[in-house]
């Protein structure tokens, strides 16, 4: 027998093309080829057979925009190397990057690399019985909006079935993977302008990609948030809405969301509401100016929520040079991050309140600054950008117990 031919779908040559049209050809209807040995038609003489080596995955994903109606895509994938993974989750959830698309054109095929349009592609192996929370989650990550999410692929089995989600490839290092940087590595030191960027791009991507969408994530931690900092601005990006809801949906008797970030009336079933995002992101704002991380003994202790004081926040800071956070600043937030923390909802402040706190002492710090214009307080290389990409490792495990209850 012959030595099959090698088609790489991310570099057509020659009659391969032509080769990989037929192989699609072969199977219309089949949302995934995975990647392996084939027999085709031949170009121009189908009567005569050829044996084919795929290197790649297909996935086949139907479009969305009013433009491309009706057509669809294929996302080339390689799910066996892990060099290609972005992230990883519990429930046999990888997040991969796409290694570019195929577009069908006048029976042709036109590939776009990642330079044109990076995407990743999310991967969740389920059963039969979460078929509806995987449903759920397509719905409220598409009306997240920011994600740019593409109608979900189904590959069904007898016994296990696997959904996949196409969305943006979101630019950025974890957050927990920047805060292992700063406080355990020491591989960055941050300005204090670029930290209180940082906090106000976190508490800006809450309100904008959650809020104001009319959902409450339920698992707002340092590991669902990618974040690219440069100079004295910020990006940041909320990703992993498996465990959101509408914040009109009423989820008592129900834990959703991560121990150690997870609010009392979670841990309760008391049921959540924004609320619930504040105290979680009061955490993450803690473990941002180097507060130590609440790990509690008893992951349903309401006691132990109650006596966690944001130990050891801004020491670390104090041994950076350009560190100067006045102390009447760091004493601000400090009493803002014990509010968000109560264990009373109503007590919480709402999100706009601390966002209102944070423009405020950047905007002191900048008429400051112009004040002491003469005497620049930072140099230049303490302002070097730092966007680094990094996959994620995803470990604080979330929860979710909508059906049953969690083993503790």
């Amino acid at each position: 027998m012959s030595t099959a031919r090698i088609v790489n779908p991310m570099e057509l040559k020659g009659e391969d093309t032509a080769i990989l049209v037929n192989l699609l050809a072969m199977f219309p209807n089949s949302p995934l080829i995975k990647q392996g040995e084939y027999i085709v038609p031949a170009p121009q003489q189908p009567a005569e057979k050829i044996m084919i080596q795929l290197q790649y995955d297909l996935l086949k994903r139907f479009c969305v925009s009013n433009k491309h109606a009706g057509q669809h895509r294929y996302e080339i994938l390689d799910q066996e190397n892990k060099d290609h993974q972005l992230g990883v989750g519990g429930d046999e959830t990888i997040v991969f990057a796409s290694l570019g698309t195929l577009v069908p054109e006048n029976n042709s095929l036109r590939y776009k690399s990642p330079a044109e349009k990076s995407r990743a592609v999310k991967r969740i192996v389920y059963t039969s019985d979460k078929q509806t929370e995987i449903s759920d989650e397509f719905k409220l990550s598409t009306q997240a909006g920011h994600l740019h999410i593409k109608p979900a692929v189904f590959v069904r089995n007898r016994d296990e079935s696997t959904c996949y989600f196409v969305m943006h490839r979101l630019a950025g290092i974890c957050m927990a993977d920047l805060i292992d940087k700063i406080y355990y590595s020491k591989e960055i030191t941050p300005t204090t302008d670029q930290l209180i960027a940082l906090s106000l791009a976190v508490l800006r991507a809450v309100k904008t990609q959650v809020h104001d969408k009319g959902l409450v994530h339920r698992d707002i931690k340092t590991e669902n948030m990618l974040v690219v900092l440069d100079q004295n601005a910020a990006c940041v990006n909320i990703i992993d809405f498996a465990l959101s809801k509408k914040n009109e949906t009423d989820d008592e008797n129900e834990q959703n969301g991560t121990y150690g970030y997870m609010a009392p009336e979670c841990i309760l079933t008391k049921g959540t509401t924004v609320k619930s995002d504040i105290f979680s992101l009061s955490l993450v704002l803690g473990y941002l100016f180097g507060a130590l991380a609440f790990e509690p003994h008893n992951r349903l202790s309401v006691t132990e929520i109650d006596q966690y004081e944001f130990p050891q926040l801004f020491e670390d800071c104090h041994d950076w040079p350009n560190f100067d956070l006045s102390a009447t600043h760091q004493d601000v937030i400090r009493v803002f991050l014990t509010r968000m923390h109560d264990s009373d909802p109503s007590k919480r402040p709402t999100c706009e309140e601390v966002i209102a706190l944070f423009e405020k002492i950047q905007t002191k710090r900048q008429e400051f600054a112009e004040v002491k214009s003469d005497t620049p307080m930072l140099t230049q290389s303490s302002l070097q950008p730092f966007t680094i990409f990094k996959k994620l490792d995803i470990t604080s495990e979330s929860i979710s117990t909508a059906t049953h209850k969690p083993k503790i």
